[in-house]
């Protein structure tokens, strides 16, 4: 499937990009630094959003605890950061297979430090993503926007809400393993390299499937796996759940502002302080994508015109 797609679609794209004078490599190693640095502001984004979504949660002074709607949205926003760092990680991991990114040898813990850092802080998301989704369970949630999202633990999971927990609960465990072993270059040869134990290879000796069922098993597993660990269907799953969280979170949004006065609503439409720094703050990240832009065709220009071994460019770089 990922051979096919880039045959198809992104030597396409690179013969258009061509054909208009952009240089390829440079705007995918632009790309790559943009998405190396989102993906590990994404990550530290969602447990901030949701360290802050379960302290509303128990909070229960006089300020007031945190209703089901304003929950809802926290668990939302935390989606999109999962999501996205998500995709992130797959982006970095197809870039990153080639034999000179993935020296041999025994790797010192320095390099191996911020993939245990980002492994640990994995964990720490997917397990308040899944104490916020079992929140979120209760049976008449879409229904008491207005209450206090703590009282609703104590009550019994049901209906719609209890389904969608399921599914999210599915997501989280299926999909953050799989990268987090991929974010190891030691887990993911010792997979490619034992994997034919689990998943088997079928070949001309399968062609009596129908009569075995130990290898038609074997066949279905291998082959619904191809398709499972594919790049391609991991893109299209993580797209399409992030298209239906746009979604949500308006719907979400809409309903909130059904129950509310319009004093209420519109206070909340007001532009503060919270809201005004995360926005001025997205000028970080183009910011550094012009950085790099700069930085990656000043290198290839060099590369194109410099052709000596011993140059003063080569002794000082």
């Amino acid at each position: 499937m990922d051979v096919v797609f880039r045959k198809t679609v992104c030597r396409a794209v690179v013969s258009w990009l061509a054909r208009r004078g952009w240089d390829a490599d440079v705007l995918a190693a632009c790309a790559s630094d943009l998405v190396q640095a989102l993906s590990d502001t994404q990550l530290v984004t969602g447990i901030a959003v949701l360290v802050a979504g379960m302290i509303g949660l128990a909070r229960a002074d006089a300020a007031g605890p945190m209703t089901v709607y304003h929950f809802t949205i926290v668990t939302d926003l935390a989606w999109f950061s999962s999501n996205a760092h998500l995709l992130a990680l797959l982006v970095l991991r197809s870039r990153g297979i080639s034999a000179k990114e993935r020296p041999r040898g025994r790797r010192s813990w320095a390099v191996r430090l911020p993939v245990a850092l980002r492994v640990g802080l994995m964990l720490v998301l997917a397990g308040l993503l899944l104490y916020a989704t079992w929140v979120t369970g209760f049976e008449c949630w879409y229904y008491e926007l207005s209450c206090p999202a703590k009282c609703t633990t104590k009550y019994p999971k049901c209906g719609e809400p209890r389904t969608w927990m399921i599914v999210n609960f599915v997501l989280i465990l299926y999909s953050y393993p799989l990268h987090m072993i991929g974010l190891s270059v030691t887990a993911r040869r010792l997979w490619l390299r034992h994997r034919d134990r689990f998943l088997g290879q079928p070949g001309a000796g399968h062609l009596c499937a129908i009569r075995d069922l130990v290898s038609l098993a074997q066949a279905v597993v291998f082959w619904a796996w191809n398709v499972l660990a594919s790049e391609l269907f991991a893109t299209i799953e993580l797209i399409a759940w992030f298209i239906m969280g746009c979604y949500w979170v308006f719907q979400d949004r809409q309903l909130g502002h059904d129950e509310m006065t319009g004093e209420e609503a519109s206070a909340e439409d007001k532009l503060g302080f919270g809201q005004l720094v995360p926005i001025v703050l997205l000028l970080l990240p183009l910011l550094g994508l012009a950085e790099s832009y700069a930085e990656h065709t000043e290198e290839k220009k060099l590369e194109n015109e410099c052709h000596c071994d011993g140059c003063e460019w080569h002794a000082f770089s």
